[in-house]
């Protein structure tokens, strides 16, 4: 689901990115649902927390994907020196040296390169710098961590009365 083993020339192989996923759970989720919109990986933890249900705090990226309130889809994407950001039928593709390109994507998952980029497109590129950028940061500064043990001492004393 990374294209990690995907090998040749394209900047981005979008096929292979491609992958099924599959939810068995009578009872919880509805037989027969099938989520159209796209979804990627980082949208499994929130789907599987929704799923089990009650409220958390989520320091992940992705989104329930079953939520009734479920925002549109994105998905991040790594190939060699290139990651990439697509939203609806847009990749913005970031490169080495600050290189930026976008294509659009149509149904059989071909990328076809804007010659001249719209605002449309010069948006997804910023937000694809802003999304990296921003996990990165959060990632070296230590702040992308969960304290499970400190959140819950302080979650017993809130329903006791006061805070320690």
């Amino acid at each position: 689901d990374h294209g990690a083993r995907v090998y040749g020339a394209a900047e981005i192989p979008l096929a292979s990115y491609a992958v099924p996923m599959l939810f068995y759970a009578p009872g919880i989720v509805p037989a027969g649902v099938r989520v159209e919109q796209m979804a990627s990986s980082m949208d499994v933890p929130p789907t599987i927390l929704g799923l089990l249900g009650g409220d958390y705090d989520s320091k992940f990226f992705g989104r329930d994907v079953l939520s009734p309130h479920a925002r549109p889809g994105l998905a991040v994407m790594t190939h060699n020196n290139e990651i990439a950001l697509m939203r609806d039928n847009r990749l913005a593709v970031l490169g080495l040296r600050g290189a930026t390109t976008v294509y659009d994507v149509d149904a059989g998952a071909t990328l076809h390169k804007l010659a001249t980029p719209d605002a449309g497109a010069r948006d997804l590129v910023e937000d694809a710098i802003a999304y990296f950028q921003s996990a990165d940061a959060l990632y070296r500064r230590g702040d992308y961590r969960f304290h499970p043990v400190a959140q819950t001492v302080a979650s017993l004393g809130a329903h006791r009365g006061g805070a320690r």
